[in-house]
């Protein structure tokens, strides 16, 4: 949303740019290499007897469920002094629940690891940048950010 823009916004000389922005997302995802249900391969032939063979490669999981991601994003962005001075300040937010991951289970069991939503992970923080523009001539431009 573009702020300086709106008619009931009071221009000024100094400010050239002031906008918010926002956005939500959510996401889910499973892994093509995982699955609720058993999983078993036929590689190939025994070299030895010549018969065919089977091997459990993951036991099923009935309580494996989706990946949950949610992101949160917030900004102002704004330029005053004829664009001389301008930047950006963000909010971030994104945490992710369920995610998949495996844990190891005794090799009795047939397989070494099993497959669960065991793990979550949280990300946020801010992000600000400005940027300067002390000379602007027709033959020169000297600009700086942070």
């Amino acid at each position: 949303w573009i702020i300086s823009d709106e008619k009931w916004f009071d221009k000024t000389k100094s400010l050239n740019l002031l906008a918010l922005r926002f956005s939500y997302g959510y996401n889910g995802n499973v892994p093509e290499s995982e699955s609720p249900l058993l999983i078993i391969t036929q590689p190939g032939i025994n070299s030895i007897n010549f018969e065919d063979f089977s091997t459990v490669t993951t036991y099923p999981n009935p309580y494996l469920r989706w990946e949950e991601t949610n992101t949160l994003n917030a900004g102002l962005e704004f330029s005053f002094l004829n664009n001389r001075i301008n930047g950006e300040l963000y909010m971030y937010y994104k945490k992710g629940e369920d995610l998949i991951s495996t844990i190891e289970v005794p090799a009795s069991n047939g397989v070494n690891s099993v497959v669960i939503n065991g793990a979550g992970i949280e990300n946020k923080g801010y992000e600000l940048n400005l940027n300067f523009v002390p000379v602007n001539t027709k033959h020169s431009t000297w600009n700086f950010g942070l």
